[in-house]
């Protein structure tokens, strides 16, 4: 159907739903980007947000710091996806930079 509309650009339109970074202008890079931070830092606070709730529930999370007791499934769940966001936000961060 969009082929029957004259002047549709097919392959623009499905690059940009792919997410195809090779054929967005500098410009919609940076704007994708930085839409895709914002994702991620407002992930990041959430996170956060948890882990304050979390300590004032409970006290402050003394084991959080290097213990000889084993971490819980959920702890270790919980920091990986921490350190996945926050690395996820640097690299954007330089990415956005460069362009």
């Amino acid at each position: 159907m969009a082929r029957a509309v004259p002047g549709f650009r097919h392959g623009y339109v499905m690059g940009l739903l792919t997410a195809d970074v090779e054929r967005m202008s500098p410009q919609l890079l940076k704007r994708v980007l930085e839409r895709r931070l914002e994702a991620v830092e407002s992930h990041i606070r959430l996170l956060s947000d948890q882990l304050d709730a979390a300590e004032r529930r409970s006290g402050p999370i003394s084991d959080w710091k290097w213990s000889k007791a084993p971490v819980t499934e959920r702890r270790w769940d919980f920091l990986a996806d921490l350190s996945y966001h926050i690395a996820a936000r640097d690299a954007l961060q330089d990415a956005i930079s460069t362009l």
